[in-house]
Formats: C-alpha cells, structure tokens, sequence
C-alpha cells in the first residue's frame, strides 16, 4: 500500500480550499441577510393609509389628493350614517364608483353595537331595507349583522374589506359570522385585543384615541405587527414626525390634529399626503 507523503504545496493548497468554503458561506449569509430586509421593506411598503369617511366629501378629496402610482396603498371605510343607512346614497355612490376606477379599495363600515351612541339596526324586506334607532345599547345579533352586509352589497357592491367597529371579546358569535363570510377583516376593539383563531389573518386597530399613543405594545401586538393598524387624533405638527416613526411596518394608519369631538373623521387629515409609505 503506498502512502502519500504530504508536501508544503498540499499544506497551502488545503488552506486555500478551506478560506475559499468560509468566503462562500460569508456570501450566503449575506446574501440571506439581504433579501430579509428587501422583505422587511416590502412589509413596510405594503403599508396602507386608512381613510374614514364619514362624509363622502372625504372620500371624494382622498381620491383627489392620492399621489399618482399610490392608489393600492389607500383604503377607504365608507360609513354613510353608522353604517349603509336604508338605501343608496347618491354622494357615496359616485365616491364608490370612483375608487373602484382608480384601483383605490373599499371598506364598508359596521357597528357591532346598536344603540344611540353605537348605530342603528337594519332591518330587511325582501329587497328593502330600514334603518331604526335603538335607545338602549346592545350586541347587534347575528342577523341584524347580516342584513346590513345585504345591504351594503346591495347598494354598492361588494367590498375589498369590512371594517368592524366597537368589537368586543365577548362577540363570538359574530367572530364565528365574520369567518364565515372569508372577507378581509379589520377589526376596530378600541383597546387592547387579541383575535380568535377563527380569524387569525384579520387587521386588528389597536389605537384610537386622542391620547396615550406611542404607548408600550402586547405581545401579540409586537409579534403581529404587520396585522396592526394606528389612528392617531390630535396628532400635532410636532408629533407628527413620532407618529410616523412609530407607525412605520403596521399594515394600516391614518392621523388627523382634530378630535373625533371636533370632526376628525368628517374632514380629511392635512397629513394624508404624509402617510403613505
């Protein structure tokens, strides 16, 4: 059996090899680290300006106002009177139209509760629909939530998303309703809230307030940060800059220097243009 005598050529020829391997797993990690934060940055771009509108005024100024090539990034809650009231309103009907010409989406606005503080509840005949006051504040039930999709859609189509306000954890009927329906969700608890499993791809708005924003997030919040969603009221020109800073990866925000008191919803935010991503 011959044995091959290992020569200095062999010896650096070996080191060679062996710097060459570690030089190629430098480039792969790099070449893994990079797409990550090409991916992060697609997560941030995917960001979404939430625009309610709560006056069809807003709407028509949001599609006015949308920069050029930014008509994805916006989302538009049409609320006509807590919802779609009982027929076809001529102003949020061409605001709709609109939209949907531009490539901007649409979300269509319901109120879990009914009530005088909440929303009124939509009754249906056939292919009618009347909306009636409630005094007293409480759960709409799950057929009261289906006439006034019916409603919606039967007014203006179908949307790209449902915005659901004032949601609680006790709602589990409705949760089980609104899974079912296999639409894009964006859920409004006003405070803090984690999903049901049955609708773990919704959007969850964890703050809406005049105060208190940025504030220290959950866990579930920090680790769903892309199915999170800021409206910020009272923001100032000064907090401005940190609202933007701090919002920047969720999946919706909106920002106005008025108050829900003082119309925040009724005119559109001076800082639309800012918060496209």
């Amino acid at each position: 059996m011959n044995q091959r005598l290992q020569l200095p050529l062999d010896k650096d020829r070996r080191i060679w090899d062996l710097a060459m391997r570690f030089a190629g797993w430098c480039l792969v990690v790099a070449i893994l680290l990079l797409l990550a934060c090409l991916a992060g940055h697609s997560v941030a771009s995917a960001q979404s300006v939430l625009v309610p509108c709560y006056e069809a005024s807003v709407a028509t100024q949001a599609l006015r106002q949308t920069p050029k090539g930014k008509e994805g990034s916006v989302i538009l809650i049409m609320n006509v009177a807590s919802g779609p009231w009982s027929k076809w309103d001529a102003g949020y009907g061409e605001a709709v139209k609109a939209a949907r010409a531009r490539g901007v989406r649409l979300a269509f606005y319901i109120d879990a509760m009914a009530g005088k503080d909440y929303s009124p509840v939509i009754y249906r005949n056939g292919d009618s629909y009347h909306a009636e006051p409630v005094a007293l504040a409480r759960d709409k039930t799950t057929l009261e939530i289906r006439n006034e999709r019916s409603a919606w859609v039967s007014f203006y189509g179908a949307p790209n998303a449902w915005f659901i306000d004032d949601v609680r954890p006790r709602h589990t009927q409705l949760f089980a309703e609104l899974a079912a329906w296999r639409d894009k969700i964006i859920l409004n608890p006003g405070t803090g809230f984690v999903p049901p499993a049955s609708l773990t791809t919704c959007i969850v708005v964890i703050h809406e307030s005049e105060t208190g924003w940025p504030r220290t997030v959950s866990r579930w919040e920090a680790g769903h940060w892309g199915q999170c969603a800021v409206i910020g009221l009272s923001v100032n020109a000064a907090s401005s800059v940190v609202f933007t800073q701090s919002t920047a990866g969720v999946a919706c925000r909106y920002a106005s220097p008025l108050s829900d008191a003082q119309g925040a919803y009724n005119k559109l935010s001076p800082y639309f243009g800012g918060l496209f991503p």
